[in-house]
């Protein structure tokens, strides 16, 4: 089953993002280059690492659209 996260459920608390349905983002660094742990109920699906994965203290729009698709099965 395709998980689809809607952008609307996306929060920050503190370096976790959580994208609903289960799903949680981690902030980390991973030598100089950002780094986002994305889990689903515990286990990490998805390991990304980027200048682009930097996000706002308060996320904007733009921010919960791309962690949105980020969080999303493809």
């Amino acid at each position: 089953m395709k998980i689809t996260i809607n952008r609307a459920d996306v929060r920050r608390h503190g370096d976790h993002i959580r994208l609903g349905q289960g799903r949680t983002a981690i902030e980390r660094m991973d030598g100089q280059l950002a780094a986002l742990e994305v889990r689903s109920h515990g286990k990490q699906i998805k390991w990304l690492r980027g200048s682009s994965l930097g996000f706002a203290d308060s996320l904007t729009g733009e921010d919960r659209d791309y962690l949105a698709t980020l969080g999303s099965d493809a």
